[in-house]
């Protein structure tokens, strides 16, 4: 899950019209794009990296999105990014700029990409959530970029939420946990 916000778009007045091009946003769980335990074929492999016909399908749909601004979830770290960034740009896509979120979850972090630097990059770490009386860090952190031109300002919030993978008995699917 991500949410998304655009600076003026939720307030209860209209937005005002401007000449600002329009922009894609857009966010894609990339899956484990780090090394992971998975099956691979008929084996179970530790420590695995994500499988080349994996990373391709990843790549051709990054491709046809077409975004402006990407935000990723569940890449490795700087590595793995520098990696699909490599990758992306062999094939004819270009993110110039781009950068990952260093929060508790050091497996799956949260990413961006983008076309147009930003004037300003916050990775939020510091979040809780309250579970059961008891208190935890949000894994991956919150990210927000601004961007600011003639027409006005642009912040885009990207975050993921809590997986399904449950550590409580008896909260299955971890429903209570991502409630808050």
């Amino acid at each position: 899950a991500l949410g998304l916000l655009l600076a003026g778009g939720l307030s209860g007045a209209p937005a005002p019209t401007t000449d600002r091009e329009a922009w894609v946003i857009a966010t894609y769980n990339v899956g484990n794009y780090t090394l992971a335990d998975r099956r691979v074929g008929a084996a179970f492999r530790r420590a695995y990296p994500k499988p080349e016909a994996e990373k391709a399908a990843l790549r051709a749909g990054i491709a046809r999105l077409d975004a402006d601004v990407l935000i990723l979830q569940e890449i490795g770290g700087e590595d793995f990014l520098a990696e699909l960034r490599r990758d992306l740009r062999s094939e004819g896509v270009q993110y110039p700029h781009g950068g990952v979120v260093a929060a508790a979850d050091s497996d799956r972090r949260l990413a961006w990409l983008s076309r147009r630097p930003p004037r300003e990059v916050r990775a939020h770490t510091d979040l809780r959530s309250v579970q059961a009386g008891r208190s935890e860090p949000v894994r991956r952190g919150l990210l927000e970029l601004r961007w600011t031109d003639d027409a006005g300002e642009l912040v885009v919030f990207g975050m993921r939420l809590k997986s399904r993978v449950a550590r409580e008995a008896g909260d299955p699917g971890a429903a209570g946990l991502r409630l808050d």
